[in-house]
């Protein structure tokens, strides 16, 4: 199995807004170009009429999970938080994340994902309990999961959600959960 490495170093995600912080990969492009970027995305995706009509597993999650997230579907004010949540110092590099997914296909999806969180303040607890929501995103608009981290109503003790294009023509929902401990 070959390892790939998104971060070479140590990295404390910082929230970025009430609502969150977002990481991409800045393919060499200044904050600006970045920022410009993401908002322009943002503003043809709302434009479209797109959100509160585009149904996604996205939306299952937004709805069923603790605590604040940028709301995707609030056409008056998801790129002004798009926008604002984009944190440069957490940039990841893009060409190993298209190299793991080459390979992952090419192994039938199988993989290993691991990497640890841990609190850095109060602000890190959902009450008395750490609860960290992180979501890997295949795209941002229209908001596409492959991965969610945290609590939801099905579980408030957290879980974790594979999304996934395997299901049957009665599924409401695609994903499989994982309970944390």
């Amino acid at each position: 199995h070959r390892h790939y490495q998104l971060w070479s170093r140590i990295q404390t995600i910082q929230k970025k807004t009430s609502t969150g912080t977002i990481c991409l990969d800045a393919l060499g492009q200044d904050r600006a170009e970045k920022h410009a970027e993401i908002k322009t995305s943002c503003e043809a995706w709302v434009s479209s009429g797109m959100p509160g009509n585009y149904q996604s597993d996205w939306l299952t999650d937004f709805q069923e999970a603790s605590g604040s997230r940028i709301d995707f579907y609030n056409a008056s004010s998801v790129c002004a938080e798009a926008v604002a949540a984009l944190d440069e110092e957490c940039a990841f590099d893009s060409a190993e994340v298209r190299a793991f997914t080459v390979d992952a296909k090419r192994n039938g999806g199988d993989m290993t994902i691991s990497f640890w969180v841990r609190p850095i303040d109060e602000a890190s607890f959902l009450g008395k309990q750490f609860l960290p929501h992180v979501a890997f995103y295949s795209s941002l608009f229209p908001p596409e999961h492959n991965m969610v981290i945290g609590a939801f109503d099905s579980n408030p003790d957290g879980e974790i959600r594979i999304h996934s294009s395997c299901h049957d023509s009665t599924a409401a929902h695609i994903f499989e959960s994982v309970h944390m401990n």
